[in-house]
């Protein structure tokens, strides 16, 4: 073979750091995933409502991912929205006799789970018995921490050892990402990292007619579950109109939510 007469193999279409991570995997039979990259801070927003002590206005700072919220403290809880009804005369007292009967006629029953959740809950607990690494990703805490590279590192190291067929590999890399997705939030601003994880999973694996890649499974199931928040990105729309197999297949998921 050439590669034995000449004492090196060339392989086709794998980028520096795939292949930095597949010799990582060799030796050590695991790997480093990469790290987010932060993008730049926002400016603070100004609004012209604070003066200060000379009477100028004041830039406020505000923080649109810790929202202001009213303490428990701030609440009186003793007053009852009903109560302001009777403002300035007293309020009828409700014969005991008729709570009974209403209490009876009104049993309490526990709500039923939304779909929703119980689809969340089925994908975060998806093969959790099947690895016994102790693989904990980096939980994003803001919305300028980046993932796309995040995402797309375990998805080429799958499509690496998917053409190769190596197995254990591609189990990692896809068990790994599913732990990322688990553990990653999904701001408004990094909604396009999803978006490029989508595109790449499906530009980058076979279509077949009897079984769907464990790679486009993966990540449509996670589409599926978060589907409302991806709505509202453009480019995911305009990916949906360009590839009907997602369509597809993010229709059949989102199936399991309908009532």
């Amino acid at each position: 073979m050439k590669e034995a007469r000449e004492g090196c193999a060339t392989l086709e279409d794998v980028d520096q750091s795939t292949f930095s991570r597949f010799a990582q995997y060799i030796y050590t039979g695991d790997y480093d995933p990469a790290h987010p990259e932060m993008s730049p801070e926002n400016s603070p927003t100004i609004i012209p409502d604070s003066t200060s002590n000379d009477g100028e206005s004041c830039p406020v700072d505000i923080d649109e991912q810790h929202p202001v919220t009213l303490d428990e403290g701030m609440i009186d809880s003793s007053i009852r929205l009903d109560d302001w009804d009777y403002w300035g005369r007293d309020k009828p007292k409700q014969n005991k006799a008729c709570q009974c009967k209403k209490l009876k006629e009104k049993p309490e029953t526990k709500p039923l789970r939304p779909k929703k959740s119980i689809m969340w809950d089925r994908f975060k607990d998806r093969n959790s018995t099947a690895f016994t690494s102790t693989f904990q990703p980096h939980p994003n805490s803001k919305a300028r921490e980046k993932y796309t590279e995040v995402f797309l590192c375990h998805a080429r190291l799958y499509d690496f050892a998917d053409n190769y067929d190596i197995q254990p590999l591609r189990q990692l890399s896809l068990h790994k990402l599913h732990r990322t997705l688990v553990e990653f939030t999904l701001y408004s601003e990094r909604t396009g990292d999803v978006v490029e994880l989508v595109r790449y999973s499906y530009s980058n694996t076979a279509e077949t007619v009897s079984q769907c890649d464990d790679l486009r499974t993966l990540v449509i199931r996670y589409v599926a579950c978060v589907v409302e928040d991806l709505a509202k990105d453009s480019e995911f729309r305009s990916l949906l109109r360009e590839a009907s197999s997602i369509s597809e297949d993010l229709i059949m998921h989102l199936l399991e939510r309908l009532d």
